[in-house]
């Protein structure tokens, strides 16, 4: 018995609405700093079932680049609602170029999310108020926070910093450090704090 041949995927391209995306999904959840090619890739088009006539399911897959098309217009500072609106838009639309316009745009200055954009906002600001002494700049404690860290139980404190708990005990531990490190905070080693 010969199984009927596979149907071809559906070759997808995506359209955006990003003032429709960001209000109808994304205000006021941690998630604006989203990487939009896996949620789609990994998330949205797997969990889609399409039929053909014959009752088939078809896989749908991306097209070709760009197969993710992003229309939005940039915030009117007159009207925005948080004082970091438009600069927070700004970095989110410099790095999606940054990994989708030929990952050719490398830049001298990294692009960081906003701060407000974190689950934690104010626990995010306690950490970089008191570690950017020590590690030089906001930037470098962002580094930091990119690695795993043994004292934090070997996970990093960027991915703990997503919950009130995490954010809570990365905080700690840095308070700890600083206290039991007050005349040289500067040697803080990358693989403690």
């Amino acid at each position: 018995m010969q199984l009927p041949p596979q149907p071809e995927p559906l070759r997808t391209r995506i359209y955006i609405d990003g003032y429709n995306f960001y209000y109808g999904c994304l205000r006021g959840t941690p998630y604006k700093w989203l990487d939009l090619l896996p949620l789609f890739e990994r998330h949205i088009l797997p969990s889609a079932l399409v039929k053909d006539e014959n009752g088939r399911i078809r896989q749908s897959i991306l097209l070709e680049s760009p197969s993710i098309k992003f229309f939005t217009a940039k915030i009117v500072e007159s009207v925005a609602r948080a004082a970091d609106s438009v600069s927070s838009q700004a970095r989110y639309h410099t790095a999606l170029r940054k990994l989708y316009e030929t990952r050719v745009i490398p830049g001298r200055k990294a692009t960081i999310k906003p701060e407000s954009w974190y689950a934690q906002p104010e626990l995010l600001k306690a950490i970089l108020e008191l570690a950017a002494p020590v590690r030089g700049s906001k930037a470098a404690v962002f580094k930091w926070m990119e690695q795993v860290n043994p004292y934090l139980g070997d996970q990093r404190p960027i991915d703990m910093i997503d919950s009130h708990s995490g954010a809570s005990q990365v905080l700690e531990y840095i308070r700890n450090y600083l206290a039991q490190t007050p005349s040289r905070p500067d040697d803080m080693h990358t693989s403690q704090a």
